[in-house]
């Protein structure tokens, strides 16, 4: 699977101020390996009352790369895809020792708080929590897949009417990336 990912080269975004210039958008081939990755994510969450919002991308780290802080919202409560996303994952395919920390800033000073990632594992955070990827010291590529993730609405309702957000719209134009 991390060869079909690394074999795709469209980026999710052209913006060289945007922190998903790097990222890589999903392989969308019939059958394939990442497809069959995508709906088995996509199961667990929907089985878990959340649905995938958008599209997931992979990142890539390359060596000596890093993410900058940002977060999966936008000030008045949306993210850059438009929509306005509960939790944000991560699944770490391919985490080479030293290959740079995932970062939470839980304050306004973003007092730092790293997790360093292992394979397999899936990571899951509130989508307005600021955070970063610290340098990739290894030599080799770090690979995750992320996304954003609502509440299906239909089998959980929640009012996230947090100060400084509007309540959140249906995310009706928004689902599962691939069909289950």
């Amino acid at each position: 699977m991390i060869e079909e990912f690394m074999a795709c080269n469209q980026t999710v975004s052209d913006d060289i101020t945007d922190t998903m210039v790097d990222d890589l958008t999903m392989p969308n081939r019939p059958g394939s390996e990442c497809e069959k990755f995508v709906n088995t994510v996509a199961e667990f969450f929907r089985l878990r009352g959340l649905r995938i919002c958008g599209n997931p991308w992979a990142s890539v780290n390359r060596p000596r790369e890093q993410t900058e802080w940002h977060t999966h919202r936008r000030q008045g409560g949306l993210s850059n895809q438009g929509h306005n996303h509960h939790l944000a994952f991560i699944y770490y395919l391919n985490v080479p020792r030293k290959s740079g920390d995932l970062v939470f800033g839980f304050d306004e000073q973003r007092t730092e708080t790293p997790i360093t990632p292992r394979e397999s594992e899936l990571i899951l955070f509130d989508a307005r929590l600021q955070h970063r990827v610290r340098k990739n010291r290894s030599k080799e590529i770090r690979l995750s897949v992320s996304g954003n993730l609502v509440w299906d609405e239909e089998d959980l309702f929640i009012n996230d009417c947090s100060p400084n957000t509007e309540p959140d719209d249906d995310c009706d134009d928004c689902g599962l990336t691939v069909e289950t």
